[in-house]
């Protein structure tokens, strides 16, 4: 019983410092679209049409390697007996599995940015990039949201493994 009480505890914590609170999540998504609007809307006003979608490519790119997790500076065992071990091996699958879907996402935003240079013109443009840059801090937000689950989940199986043998 008092195994299985740690871990509960460890991933309650977990939860309460990487998942953000949804309400504050819509505030700050609201203040960044007006604050994107008004800084695409100073860029486009000074450049060209393709100026500003490839400004927003580099935007866009600029947000993911915010968001990337970095290498942990300590080597990661592939699997292991101590729960410590595997608490870390099963992170840092998390943490390349979180990466990924940054770089996905990225890969995604600029490829739909590519489009709304063909696609629009003028206040249209300017809507399109906004557009996708927003969703595209939403996307990195279910992918924290997915990757804060994953550590828990990983925390857990380490000590369910512990627990059967």
């Amino acid at each position: 019983m008092k195994t299985k009480i740690f871990p509960l505890l460890l991933a309650c914590c977990i939860v309460a410092l990487t998942l953000p609170n949804s309400g504050a999540r819509v505030v700050q998504a609201q203040t960044s679209e007006e604050a994107f609007q008004q800084e695409f809307e100073a860029y486009a006003a000074t450049h060209t049409q393709e100026e500003l979608v490839a400004y927003a490519q580099q935007r866009v790119l600029q947000i993911a390697q915010s968001e990337l997790e970095p290498e942990p500076n300590v080597p990661i065992p592939l699997e292991s007996d101590d729960i410590p071990s595997c608490i870390r091996a099963r992170k840092e699958a998390c943490r390349r599995g979180y990466n990924g879907e940054i770089f996905s996402n990225a890969a995604v935003g600029v490829g739909i940015l590519a489009g709304c240079a063909v696609g629009t013109a003028g206040t249209g443009t300017i809507f399109c990039v906004v557009f996708v840059v927003v969703g595209q801090q939403f996307a990195n937000a279910g992918s924290r949201e997915r990757h804060g689950q994953c550590e828990i989940t990983a925390v857990q199986d380490c000590f369910d493994k512990q627990d059967v043998r």
